[in-house]
């Protein structure tokens, strides 16, 4: 058993909905996740795939920063982890399979890594998909698995397509197989890594200087042992009628009313913010309206964690409608969600050269959401709309890549009010 509770916080924008007319609902759903088990200190142990870039533009700096952030991995790591080693130019050479940290396979490991050198092109798909082979090989029910992949290229041999690399991330990550990425310098693809981290349940890292390298990979790492709670997914009975939009990105399906969505892992304390849309159809007879929630997670030891809630709708005029008080809050917390997943669309577009586009998609949800938001970032917004005009150089796209990955997937630490929670079960 964990030492506390998973938690389960879910609130709207307001209370009421009309009886005459369609009304769109604005609901936060809050999961945080429990503390370490203090009687055991026993962490989730790790099936980790490291994928490195090694083509020729990994010289000098880069290769040697690379190498230091992967023996830091290998010192690290416990006995009961366990490490897979690819790297990848044109050609993808496995220099380890996925197995348990004992001390002749960490000095076997630290070996091979010492023993890279840069060659050739950027062979990225089969790189990472020899990877996540590996890790799916050696995955357990007990193991959080995970692919670690580093390039500073784009993507020139094998698979290139970003949407059809997103598909394999999304479909590895619903076996259990999720994806970090990491690009370095300003010569990648982050529309594509981006997009394999999120579909990937995992997270996306620029590294603007090679010294970073080692950094980067340890604040990952300090991420993935502090985990107490994965497989983490939220259902949703939505009532007849009731329509829904995810935002942020999420990976989910909708079936016969019921949403699933998938939230991966959450490291202890981690309160995971998700913003969903509704639309509730117009009633005159009804009095209100229910929707179900429903989290379920696996702890540190593998146990169930569960938690549920609800939020009630109350059905009224489109005069009370318009009079009851609006949680201006929470409508900035989302519009900042709303935002991050409209920016990164833009910044795609923008990447192609296709700045009318991006342009217009990103004022389309700006002039929705402008109204909850607060005064410094809807100037942030305004600058970002102006500079995506006169096009973005290398750097600052790739830093807005990440922020807004970030700002979309929005994660504080801290636990809801006493009250407003519902606990394992």
């Amino acid at each position: 058993m964990s030492a506390s509770p998973l938690h389960l916080h879910v609130e709207g924008d307001q209370m009421l909905v009309a009886r005459e007319a369609p009304t769109h609902r604005v609901v936060e759903v809050v999961i945080t996740a429990p503390e370490h088990a203090q009687q055991t200190r026993q962490r989730i142990p790790l099936n980790l795939a490291l994928v490195l870039d090694r083509s020729g533009s990994m010289s000098g700096d880069k290769l040697h920063y690379v190498k230091q952030a992967a023996l830091y991995l290998v010192e690290t790591l416990e006995e009961a982890d366990q490490l897979a080693f690819v790297v990848y130019d044109d050609q993808v050479d496995v220099l380890s399979p996925g197995l348990p940290l004992t001390p002749a396979h960490r000095q076997h490991l630290a070996h091979a890594i010492r023993q890279v050198e840069s060659r050739g092109y950027t062979n990225l798909s089969g790189g990472w998909l020899a990877g996540c082979e590996l890790a799916a090989k050696a995955a357990t029910t007990a193991h959080l698995n995970r692919v670690l992949l580093l390039t500073d290229g784009l993507a020139n041999v094998g698979i290139r397509d970003p949407e059809e690399l997103a598909h394999h991330a999304r479909e590895l990550a619903r076996r259990g197989i999720s994806t970090s990425t990491f690009g370095v310098g300003l010569d990648f693809n982050e529309h594509l890594l981006e997009r394999m981290a999120t579909e990937g349940d995992g997270n996306f890292h620029f590294i603007e200087a090679p010294q970073d390298i080692p950094n980067i990979f340890a604040r990952e790492f300090k991420e993935l042992i502090t985990i107490t709670a994965r497989e983490v997914e939220l259902t949703v009975d939505l009532p007849k009628g009731v329509t829904v939009n995810v935002c942020g990105g999420w990976r989910y399906t909708l079936e016969d009313g019921r949403l699933r969505l998938a939230v991966g892992a959450l490291a202890a304390k981690r309160a995971q913010e998700l913003y969903l849309e509704v639309t509730t159809p117009p009633d005159a007879e009804a009095k209100d309206l229910t929707l179900t929630f429903l989290v379920r997670a696996r702890d540190e030891t593998n146990g169930v964690l569960e938690a549920r809630a609800e939020r009630t709708f109350t059905y009224a005029s489109q005069d009370e409608v318009a009079a009851e008080a609006v949680n201006q809050d929470l409508l900035a917390r989302f519009a900042k969600v709303a935002l991050a997943d409209a920016s990164l669309e833009a910044l795609r577009l923008e990447r192609e050269g296709r700045r009318h586009e991006a342009r217009s998609s990103i004022l389309s949800r700006f002039s929705q959401v402008r109204p909850a938001m607060d005064a410094q970032t809807r100037t942030e917004y305004e600058q970002f709309v102006q500079r995506i005009e006169e096009g973005l150089a290398e750097d600052e796209r790739k830093r807005l890549s990440q922020q807004r990955h970030v700002e979309r997937r929005r994660r504080e630490v801290g636990s809801p009010e006493p009250g407003k929670t519902s606990s394992a079960r």
